[in-house]
């Protein structure tokens, strides 16, 4: 009987002659290698459905990515075609890291390139006081709650 796995058999292995035969323990132990090579080709199909069945579901997977990966740059560009056409951008910050994220937009309104630095401070000069002080605060207390913020102001830059 042929096992791939304790208590799961699938077959047995049997000889066919045309003569029987006396099988001495040099024939069993071949017999005995046989059987382990037919398991082993069992347990070798077994896997190798189970990782094609893996792939075609990695393959369905990366197509849903890819349509999604395709339709969120098509609303991206809608979006942006849209912000520049109502002069609007949108900047995130990173709270932790402090890193700030610009939207098209934002270059646009600033009339500034993508070479621009964009740091904490130089953003801040583009708006002027009273707005300034209290973007600062909106800032100061969206990182203390761990909140998100809202912030109209005037712009300097903006002509």
């Amino acid at each position: 009987m042929l096992a791939i796995c304790p208590g799961v058999n699938v077959g047995s292995l049997g000889i066919i002659d045309h003569e029987p035969r006396e099988i001495d323990d040099n024939g069993l132990r071949r017999l005995q290698h046989l059987g382990e090579i037919a398991v082993s080709l069992f347990g070798l199909h077994k896997i190798t459905r189970e990782v094609e069945r893996r792939s075609k579901s990695i393959s369905r997977q990366a197509e849903i990515i890819s349509a999604q990966t395709a339709m969120l740059n098509r609303q991206k560009n809608i979006l942006e075609r849209a912000s520049g056409l109502a002069k609007l951008g949108a900047w995130e910050v990173d709270l932790r890291s402090g890193k700030i994220d610009w939207s098209e937009g934002m270059y646009t309104l600033h009339e500034v390139d993508h070479t621009f630095d964009i740091k904490k401070d130089k953003v801040l000069g583009f708006y002027p006081q009273p707005d300034r002080d209290r973007f600062i605060s909106v800032l100061d207390k969206s990182r203390k709650k761990n909140t998100p913020y809202t912030f109209e102001g005037r712009n300097d830059s903006v002509g």
